[in-house]
Order: C-alpha cells, then sequence, then structure tokens
C-alpha cells in the first residue's frame, strides 16, 4: 500500500506550515495535498496514530494559539483567533477554554506572570493551575 505512513506526512506537513497557512488548513485541503480521498485519510490517520484527524488538528491550534499568547502580550485574543483559523473570537475562547480550562487572557496572565499569583504545573500535559483554584474534595473551612 503505498500510504503506508500517511499520518507521518501529515504530521510533517502540518508541523512545518506558517501560521498564515495553516489558518487555512482543512481535512479536505490535506487530502487534496496528499492526492487521497477524505474519508480513506481520516481512516488511515485514525487507524495508525489512535486519534482522529481532527483532534490532532485542533491539539495543533491549541498549541499553537498557546504560543502566541505567551509570546507576544501586544496580539490580541481576536488576533490569536484569527490567525490560527477560527470564524470568530467567541468559539475559539469556547475551545480554548475546554481545552485548557481557562480563557485565554487568564492563560496569558498565568503564563507570562502577569497574573500575581504562583503558578504551579500538576503533570497534566496542557493545563496549568493557580494555587487556590485546585479542588481536592476536602473541606477547607
Amino acid at each position: 500500500m503505498e500510504n503506508n505512513n500517511v499520518s507521518d506526512k501529515v504530521i510533517k506537513y502540518v508541523l512545518t506550515l506558517a501560521d498564515d497557512d495553516f489558518a487555512d488548513l482543512s481535512v479536505g485541503t490535506l487530502a487534496c495535498s496528499f492526492k487521497i480521498d477524505r474519508f480513506k485519510l481520516l481512516r488511515q490517520f485514525k487507524h495508525q496514530t489512535d486519534m482522529t484527524l481532527e483532534d490532532f488538528l485542533l491539539k495543533e491550534k491549541m498549541a499553537r494559539a498557546a504560543f502566541l499568547l505567551k509570546a507576544d502580550a501586544a496580539v490580541t485574543v481576536k488576533e490569536v483567533s484569527e490567525r490560527i483559523g477560527f470564524c470568530t473570537c467567541d468559539y475559539f475562547i469556547r475551545r480554548f477554554r475546554a481545552f485548557y480550562g481557562i480563557p485565554p487572557g487568564r492563560y496569558r496572565e498565568f503564563k507570562t506572570g502577569h497574573s500575581g499569583g504562583v503558578v504551579i504545573n500538576m503533570g497534566i500535559p496542557n493545563r496549568t493551575f493557580q494555587r487556590g483554584q485546585l479542588r481536592t474534595g476536602e473541606n477547607d473551612g
């Protein structure tokens, strides 16, 4: 089969795309780029990585968004959402919050150290918490 490692090729391609090109990326454009049927690409990617292609693309969008938020405080959340390909800023904020557990503005504060609190990493990939935000189930009072 000629598409043995299509997932490796797709991942490499996506990870090397500039932000401007990434914003317009879709499963359809990937299928065209690799000259493979869209549904075959989806099946092969899932089979080879145990992750859907949509989940991979979302994870990469969130990673790029987090990087942009940390790298440049002058860039607005709306600009970040546009640069990574979200149609609306509100939808971006909802997806970002679902992915990281906090909205992008607060994420930027925590990651750039402008929150005034202590940031701790709980060993959970892509998530950080400010001390006092964690709930252990024990009664504090």
